[in-house]
Formats: structure tokens, sequence, C-alpha cells
């Protein structure tokens, strides 16, 4: 499925067309149906500007529930995101594999388009002159309205903001002017995590800290703040500029899509700080193992801020149920840093972002008022992404060690050993035989209090209501979920899964 003609990454049969055109029966017949065929454009053409200016709620038929499907070959996809006013559009970041190494990021960066739920793609970040890195957010009630954070070149120290109004066929760039804090001058806009919500952008913006009076020695440290645009990203203010005062940065973040006011904020201390000192304490330095985040909400759009949860895990993440967004889930690893996929398990596979550790969850069904743990699932043993789905539920990848497993001793080699009994996941893949996922089989001996022979992949849900997990589905080959976006129906889902195949990366949709 690589690119070709006009970038589209398919190619579908030609169409016939047969000459149906009667026979010229007299200048008055003639001029009625060209005044007919004006009229039909026009109004054709007025439908079509409509839904094109409102990013028409008409969508593609969901595909297939219940079997996995490979849609695209040679892309490793950095982030995935739908239009809320329709799941079927579709745009992926993603890297153009080279070589077909199966390592990420080794090619161009490319942003793809789909109208079909992933079926078809077509490349419209080559109109967007995309240059080394690619983050993208769709207008929430407008999926034809998307905008592209990529580098700025030329040795510029701010990133540019591509914006296309038509779905990526033409684009507009904005040079975004980030205000200070203090009011006095501007800042270079450099961004994570670009959203919108309602019509305002968020996104994370990350800052040297130097000569603060909570930071010393070189190389100072890395704080984050959100910084909001009501203008279509040509200004940009800081949203969160009553936390500065904690002296902690901001690691993720999530909006109400309700309510653009209301927004949650994951803080912590920064990540690269040699020492850090917090208000009105002795110094501190951050923890390998934990760094007490704290989850702070504003219902006022960043005028008062007030903590919703403390003492959480490092590296947490916060997610909400964009269809009830009451629901919230936050949680990470408590443990050492976390392991990027062992090389010696997975020597030709995309770095495969499983960890070890204890995965701690909490999940708030009242907005954040009140938290409860979720235990996780039995037999987890490795995790690598976790979503949440429009409707509250929450998806887990990862990995899973089998009942009977070798007894894994704390700072011990365990040998990983063929194992030919485990069973292998089918896949169905339109115009090729079924393949099947290959368990670990190097023979590798590791060095970890953590891993353990022929660990499966699989996913598994869980429901805040009933407080159960239950199996979704083996995953196709060892990889990663990478996102999990609606269907057209009221409770359904799309999980999107990242794999390996004959050394290059590969993307599998499963509808549920």
């Amino acid at each position: 499925m690589k690119t070709h003609d006009n970038d589209t990454i398919y190619s579908g049969p030609a169409s016939q067309q047969r000459n149906t055109r009667p026979r010229d029966k007299g200048w008055l017949a003639g001029f009625g149906a060209v005044v007919v065929v004006a009229l039909v454009i026009g109004l054709t053409a007025f439908v079509f500007a409509q839904a094109r200016q409102h990013g028409s709620a008409q969508t593609s038929p969901t595909p297939p529930s219940g079997r996995w499907q490979l849609v695209l070959k040679g892309y490793s996809i950095t982030s995935l995101v739908a239009a809320s006013i329709n799941p079927a559009d579709l745009y992926a970041c993603a890297t153009i594999e080279s070589g077909g190494n199966g390592q990420s990021g080794t090619g161009p960066v490319a942003l793809l388009h789909s109208t079909d739920f992933g079926t078809h793609w077509q490349d419209v970040g080559k109109m967007a002159a995309l240059s080394a890195s690619c983050q993208v957010a769709v207008n929430p009630a407008n999926g034809n309205e998307v905008y592209v954070v990529t580098d700025g070149g030329n040795g510029r120290s701010s990133e540019v903001l591509k914006h296309s109004t038509n779905g990526g066929q033409t684009w507009e760039t904005i040079s975004p002017v980030l205000h200070a804090l203090n009011g006095n001058g501007t800042m270079p806009w450099y961004v994570q995590e670009l959203r919108m919500a309602g019509n305002r952008l968020f996104a994370l913006q990350w800052t040297l800290l130097e000569n603060q009076p909570y930071v010393h020695q070189p190389p100072y440290g890395i704080l984050s703040r959100v910084i909001t645009s009501a203008d279509g990203g040509h200004n940009w203010s800081v949203f969160d500029a009553q936390l500065s005062s904690t002296h902690l940065g901001t690691f993720d973040y999530v909006v109400d899509p309700s309510n653009p006011n209301a927004v949650y904020e994951l803080l912590g201390l920064p990540w690269l700080p040699p020492v850090a000192k917090t208000a009105g304490a002795a110094d501190v330095r951050a923890s390998a193992i934990g760094s007490d985040e704290k989850l702070y909400k504003t219902t006022d759009g960043g005028a008062t801020w007030h903590m919703a949860l403390d003492n959480l895990p490092f590296r947490s993440q916060v997610q909400i149920a964009t269809g009830q967004p009451d629901i919230l889930y936050t949680g990470g690893i408590s443990g050492p840093l976390p392991l990027a996929g062992p090389p010696n398990l997975l020597p030709q596979s995309p770095a495969y972002p499983a960890v070890a550790g204890s995965f701690q969850l909490y999940v708030s069904t009242d907005a954040g008022i009140t938290w409860h743990d979720v235990a996780p699932p039995t037999g987890l043993f490795g995790l690598s992404n976790w979503f949440v789905t429009a409707h509250g539920q929450l998806i887990l990848g990862g990995l899973y060690a089998a009942v009977g497993s070798p007894t894994v001793v704390p700072g011990t080699a365990v040998p990983v050993t063929p194992v030919t009994s485990t069973p292998q996941a089918s896949i169905s893949i339109p115009g090729q035989a079924t393949t099947s996922a290959h368990p670990y089989s190097q023979g590798q001996p590791l060095s970890s209090r953590a891993f353990v022979a022929a660990p499966s992949p699989y996913i598994q849900r869980y429901d805040p209501f009933a407080n159960k997990w239950s199996h979704v589905v083996t995953p196709p080959a060892y990889g990663f979920v990478a996102e999990v976006t609606p269907s057209n129906t009221s409770a359904g889902m799309v999980i999107w899964y990242m794999g390996t195949d004959k050394n290059e990366v590969d993307l599998y949709r499963y509808v549920v």
C-alpha cells in the first residue's frame, strides 16, 4: 500500500462509463436539457459545499466486526485522530518506513487521511510540506478542518502550524506567537499534545528552566505548561498560569469536550532537574521510581484550580470518555523507569513500549469528585498502551504471562525458551492467506525481574460500572495498541494495532 498517483495509498478499479446521451431532438429540447443540467449541477455543488463546510455527518458504513484486517503497510503510525462528527474520517501522523527494517522513525514524515475507517488512505502531508515532525488535531465540529504541528525548518527556534479547511487538500502556514507569562515579549513556540475543543486549541509548551529559584546547576530542567489559542492558532497564552506557583510541570492533560473551560492536568517534578526545590521545602531530587504526581482540575478556564487526586505514580496519564466526560481514568506504572521493548526479544520490530512494574489505575464516574482504584487484569505481564472509549470503557494492550510460567526472582537471569504449544492468533486479511502471530522464541537470556518465558500479547476491556475486566481479542502480531476510536454504532469502537510482519510494520483494524 505504498503511495500511488495523486498521493493515494490504494488503487481502485477504473470505472467504465457508457454513452447514454439521446440524439438531438431539436433546439428547444437541447435548451431545456441545458437548463436542467445547470440546475442539477448548481444544486449538487451547493449540497456538497454545505457538507464539506460542516464536516458532513454522513459517514461510511462501519467495516465488518469481529476480525482483524490489515489496512496499511510500510507506515509507522505515531498518532491517529478520528473526527468527532464522523468517526470514519481519520487523520494519522506517520513515518514512512525505509528499507523494510521495521524500525520506526526511519523515513520521511507523512500525514494520512481516510474517509472510510482506514480502508483507503491518502497522503495529504505532501501538500502541507511537513518537515521532520507531525502532530494533528481535528475540529470536533468539522472533520475537514485540521491543524498540524511541524518543524519550522531553516534553523527556526519555533515550530509552525499548518491549517487546512478542506480535508488537507490545501494548506496555510501559521507562525504562532506565544505571549510570555509575565506579558513582556514572546517565547519560542514548541509544543506537544495538540488538541482542539470547541473553537479553542490547546497544547503542552516545553520550556527550558534557567535562573529559576527552584532549579540549580546546569542542565537545569524541562518544565511544561498548557497553552491555548482562541484565534485559530495565531496567538497563544499560558492557560494554567495559576499552577506556576506549584513549581511543578504538566505531564499530561485532557479537556472536557462538552466544556472547554473544564480541564484536568497531571503535574509533577520536572523530568530532568538534577536538583529541584519546591516552595518552602528543602531541595529534593526527582525519584526514578515515582514522582508523586498530582491531578488538578479547573472548571472556569484556568482562573482557579483544585487538586483532584494525589500520590499518583511516575509516568501517569489522564484520559476522558469523550461521550461521557464525567468518566475519567488516571494512572501509570509504579516502578523503575519503563523499559522499551527488549531488542533481543523483538529484534526487527518497532520499539515495543511494554513496561514492567505495578500498574496503578484509578477511575472516577463523577467528573473527578470521587475515585476508586482499579485492580489490573489477572496475568498482566507487560503493559503497552491503554485508551478510554467514548462511552467510558478502558482498553488495555499488553503481554499476558500464562499460568505455569517460570517464577522470576528479582535480579536473576531468566532464559526465554522457544514455546511450541502457545496458541497462535489467526487473522483474516482480504486477498491474502491466513497468517498467525508468533510467540517470543529467541532463546536469549535476560537479566530482569519481570521477563518470563513466552508471554502472549492480549487486549482486555474494563467496564467501570461492573468493575470487571474481560477479554476483547488476541492481537494479530507482537506490537501495541496505537489508538481506539468510535464506530458508527452507539457503543461500538475500532481498535488500531501496530504490529510487525516479515520485518515490516503494519497497521491492523478490529471493529468491536
